[in-house]
């Protein structure tokens, strides 16, 4: 999937967020049209949390993920022995979370898990899971890999050989959300555009 609908933009808008009793001054990227609103990333999702590997399980790690169709690369999943778990294979998984490496953002590894047998599969702690609230899995995932979204990452990361974005970054990220309807309109939209470039590609 390739997300066109949020380029890059210079401008800076200010607006101002209430932070518990504290009403702060935040600045925006840019305007939004009247049917939306900027959003806080860590108000638009939830997480499983984290677990110990007990059993035999199959491994999400930046590897698995086609970072061009942003699709799982199922045949590339390992399974492995709970003996044998990489430190990192911790978090867990949902039907329709979406997985966002927040190792080297620039590269958009980043997909929706959508098969049906969540509690076999542990991703990578290199990854962000999010199960959306108020976005849909499809809308969150293009507003992820649009260029102002790692526009943003890139400026909040931190390392030179394999620059990452932490978790306290990543939750402050803004995002535009709107109605579903709208949602799934441009998701429609951006699917179609998909078809269109690899039909003449």
């Amino acid at each position: 999937m390739r997300s066109r609908f949020l380029g890059k933009c210079s401008s800076v808008i200010s607006y101002y967020e209430k932070l518990g009793k504290i009403e702060a001054k935040i600045e925006v990227p840019f305007d939004l049209p009247n049917n939306y609103v900027w959003k806080r990333i860590r108000d638009i999702y939830y997480n499983d949390g984290q677990t110990k590997p007990r059993n035999t399980f199959k491994y999400i790690d930046t590897g698995t993920i086609d970072n061009k169709s942003h699709q799982l690369l199922m045949g590339n999943i390992r399974k492995i022995s709970a003996t044998q778990a990489p430190s990192r294979a911790r978090k867990k998984v949902s039907v329709n979370s979406v997985l966002f490496s927040s190792v080297r953002p620039y590269l958009t590894n980043a997909a929706i898990f959508e098969e049906d047998n969540p509690d076999d599969y542990i991703a990578s702690t290199a990854f962000v899971v999010m199960n959306p609230i108020l976005v849909s899995s499809q809308y969150l995932l293009s507003v992820l890999i649009s260029p102002f979204m790692i526009e943003e990452m890139n400026k909040k990361s931190t390392g030179s050989n394999y620059p990452a974005i932490n978790d306290t970054n990543f939750n402050t990220l803004l995002v535009p959300v709107t109605s579903k309807s709208v949602q799934d309109q441009m998701v429609t939209r951006l699917f179609e555009f998909d078809k269109y470039i690899s039909q003449i590609g």
